[in-house]
């Protein structure tokens, strides 16, 4: 078997190594969101999150700031 032939036969399996490895990462990228999709849900039973009208609302005793208004200052 010549040299340049005996080359080419390893490019080809380099080659198919790329192509197999390429394939199985596919595969497992494939299986993985499959996996995430199919879980089931729990729907939460209260609203997440905060609502600021009832902060407001329920807001007492909080500490007051004195505004000093210099607009008119000769």
């Amino acid at each position: 078997m010549s040299p340049d032939r005996r080359l080419a036969k390893i490019n080809e399996r380099i080659e198919m190594r790329k192509i197999s490895m390429f394939a199985v990462a596919l595969l497992l990228i494939g299986i993985g969101a499959w996996a995430v999709t199919t879980n089931e849900r729990v729907a939460a039973s209260t609203p997440a999150g905060i609502d600021p009208l009832q902060i407001m609302a329920n807001a007492k005793g909080l500490a007051s700031t004195q505004y000093v208004d210099y607009t008119f200052v000769f």
